[in-house]
């Protein structure tokens, strides 16, 4: 997750027990993906040009809107790219995609990095769970980001393989069923940023 002191350890460390407590306030509302996407980006461009990534973004360019809470799925964008950064291998890329599955859509975040072995697989979305150690990040971060897919509805999977990278696809639901279809934004199909 996005790094910090003790006071935001403790404030990651409230909004997981909000979270898993379903005292989660949500503001749905509709929006353009590839917009927030792109705000993403920027805001973690300096990170990522210090370890010599780089991210794009791969969005239909008739993408419909989305139906979600748009400050929360920044947090989870955020949280992802942060990750997807940090673990990566020098010079290696980062991809953010979003695609329509039945019922509802996807937003992934791949990474060319070392990946996870099984084991560690298997505990990526604990909380507490980090591979950094002591003293450097919440390892919150997934536990987060699953906790928000679930109170939202969705779902994250996360596959990854060592030496390849990770994958973590977050899969919300489509907009309530009766929802005016709106017009799409005019993006970009994939932008390296």
């Amino acid at each position: 997750g996005v790094d910090g002191g003790p006071d935001r350890r403790t404030e990651a460390f409230l909004d997981l027990a909000r979270l898993e407590s379903g005292r989660v306030k949500f503001s749905l509302s509709r929006f353009d993906l590839l917009p927030l996407l792109d705000e993403c980006c920027q805001i973690m461009q300096s990170k990522s040009d210090a370890a010599g990534l780089k991210v794009f973004i791969e969005v239909a360019e008739d993408f419909p809107q989305v139906e979600a809470d748009r400050d929360k799925l920044k947090q989870v964008v955020l949280n992802l790219l942060s990750n997807a950064i940090k673990y990566n291998c020098p010079a290696g890329k980062v991809v953010l995609s979003a695609g329509l599955k039945p019922g509802g859509w996807t937003l992934a975040v791949q990474d060319t990095g070392a990946g996870m072995d099984e084991a560690t697989l298997a505990r990526a979305v604990e909380p507490f769970f980090s591979t950094k150690g002591l003293g450097k990040g919440t390892g919150l971060g997934l536990s987060m980001v699953h906790g928000l897919a679930a109170q939202l509805g969705g779902a994250l999977r996360i596959s990854s393989r060592p030496g390849v990278g990770t994958r973590i696809e977050l899969w919300l639901p489509r907009a309530a069923p009766g929802d005016v279809p709106v017009e799409p934004y005019e993006g970009r199909r994939q932008a390296a940023v």
